[in-house]
């Protein structure tokens, strides 16, 4: 039988904050007031999906800021 690996692909608040690089209750605090990633309630737990996390790790990119010296 040949065997697969099993990634997670949903995360409790504490893996995705470990995955983020975040303390948990920051991220709890993100998804309180809806800055956070997207994530899912399910029987009052809260799972963020992989591909949620990433994409918002992506919008949250900056370009270069540039400073007007006068």
């Amino acid at each position: 039988m040949e065997k697969r690996k099993v990634t997670k692909r949903f995360y409790t608040t504490k893996d995705a904050a470990t995955y983020l690089g975040l303390a948990q209750r920051t991220l709890q605090k993100y998804r309180v007031d809806g800055s956070g990633p997207k994530f899912r309630k399910i029987r009052g737990h809260s799972f963020y999906d992989v591909a949620d996390l990433d994409a918002w790790v992506e919008s949250a990119e900056k370009t270069a800021i540039t400073f007007d010296k006068r």
